[in-house]
């Protein structure tokens, strides 16, 4: 019998599902179950690939029709038979050494019931979220908990599984695991990573009316514990509040300065282009014989600034691609920048910290 159990559901991510099943299969530890839910795929690419999936002694899989991520999770969970429970998404990815210290904390803490840790995305951006205080009140207003932690059977079966009809089954699941008493210990460490795709499930959830239906209904089949901490609730969320305003804030002035800037990138365009043809035509009078001063090293002066315009023209339309957002813009002219090229857009980097490597 398998010590760990990872609960790996997959509806439709089969470009992603090999990546998925590596990371858990190159895991340090030995002494776990991948139990794949296939819940009820229709791309045919995910089907070909679970089709052509080699056989692997940790590795079972079932394929049911679709019925939502948290049945899912229940199926996989009750098919499961290991002491020690983690649900993953057939996107993200495990790092090698996870599970086998998660197991370990439960193994030697009876008092924890739950083990996460930090983690990173990637994908459309990246961050590192670093989390600490998982627990009553803080989980109310937030989920703090990552999503892939490890935790004992126990919990799963006195909170009855994954609800169903949950916007957010996950919280959901946490909050009632916290209420019975369950300890969360946290590895201060990233040891996860969690994509961040254009059509994710979680991005169409924070749509402002699905969000607040979410929080309804969290409150609603949480109910003792919002009314127990209100106060702390309440001001958590002006706390969060107030983080908002202020990062709006900052970007808007940020987007204000950045606007400046790409009009100066336009005027720089401009200018280089301008260089490049007066650059053209004298080499091209070059060529033909038209006399003109210095012609030994001439040449090769107007060569290098030819080719020297060239690469300028190149990185500011990369610059000013319409398909780029604003923050791409800065990413671009931040590299441009190392290159010396204008001191009067360096004076803009350096307000925003985009400063030129020695």
């Amino acid at each position: 019998m398998p010590h760990v159990s990872i609960i790996l559901t997959c509806y439709n991510l089969g470009a992603y599902l090999h990546e998925a099943l590596d990371s858990l299969l190159g895991q340090t530890y030995s002494d776990f179950e991948i139990v794949l839910i296939d819940d009820g795929s229709t791309d045919p690419e995910t089907i070909g690939v679970l089709d052509r999936l080699a056989p692997h002694p940790r590795l079972r899989i079932f394929r049911t029709a679709n019925q939502g991520v948290a049945r899912a999770r229940n199926y996989g969970i009750s098919e499961s038979r290991g002491d020690y429970l983690m649900y993953f998404d057939a996107d993200d990815r495990l790092l090698p050494t996870f599970v086998e210290r998660a197991a370990t904390i439960l193994d030697q803490k009876p008092d924890v019931s739950i083990a996460g840790c930090y983690y990173s995305t990637f994908g459309e951006y990246n961050i590192t979220v670093k989390h600490d205080s998982c627990e009553l009140p803080n989980m109310l207003t937030q989920n703090y908990v990552t999503g892939i932690s490890l935790f004992r059977r126990t919990c799963w079966e006195e909170v009855g599984g994954y609800y169903p009809e949950a916007v957010y089954e996950d919280w959901d699941f946490w909050i009632g695991v916290l209420e019975r008493g369950h300890r969360v210990f946290v590895i201060p460490e990233v040891l996860f990573e969690y994509r961040i795709r254009p059509n994710s499930r979680n991005k169409q959830n924070l749509q402002s009316s699905r969000y607040l239906h979410a929080l309804s209904q969290l409150y609603d089949r949480h109910r003792t514990s919002y009314e127990l901490y209100g106060r702390e609730v309440l001001l958590s969320q002006v706390h969060l509040y107030t983080q908002m305003m202020d990062d709006r804030n900052n970007w808007q002035h940020a987007a204000e300065d950045a606007q400046v800037t790409i009009k100066h990138l336009q005027s720089e365009l401009a200018r280089y282009e301008s260089l490049l043809e007066n650059a053209t035509y004298a080499l091209s009078a070059q060529q033909t014989g038209v006399p003109l001063t210095h012609p030994s090293t001439l040449r090769n002066r107007l060569s290098m600034r030819y080719w020297w315009c060239q690469r300028q023209i190149v990185r500011l339309r990369q610059i000013m691609g319409e398909q780029q957002s604003i923050g791409a813009r800065f990413r671009a002219t931040a590299l441009w920048l190392r290159s010396g090229v204008s001191w009067r857009i360096q004076l803009l980097a350096n307000k925003y910290g985009l400063r030129k490597r020695p």
